[in-house]
């Protein structure tokens, strides 16, 4: 978990900084950090919860965690996909603009 948190934390903020205007940079990082601090919390709570109540029963807990798992990667690969969509369409206004200055 640690080694994937040193690549999400810098790319996530990178990424948060990149699409918030310029005079909302704080908030989005506030916010941000509001949900991450929020998901940490419930995580612990709910994976706790769900591990004492299928303590005899430890193969189906694994197999909760890994289709929990399994949802979030596909919801991030979908993100991703309209993220960079929108990254490039951003990323060729700016050419224009660049090339139609001079």
């Amino acid at each position: 978990m640690t080694i994937g948190e040193d690549f999400v934390a810098p790319t996530t903020q990178t990424i948060i900084t990149s699409i918030a205007p310029q005079n909302m940079k704080g908030t989005y990082m506030g916010i941000y950090n509001l949900f991450i601090s929020f998901g940490s919390f419930s995580g612990a709570v709910i994976g706790l919860y769900l591990l004492s109540y299928y303590e005899n029963r430890t193969a189906l807990f694994w197999f909760i965690i890994a289709m929990g798992s399994l949802v979030v990667r596909m919801l991030y690969f979908i993100i991703n996909g309209s993220f960079l969509r929108r990254m490039n369409a951003d990323a060729h206004i700016k050419i224009h603009e660049r090339t139609a200055a001079k």
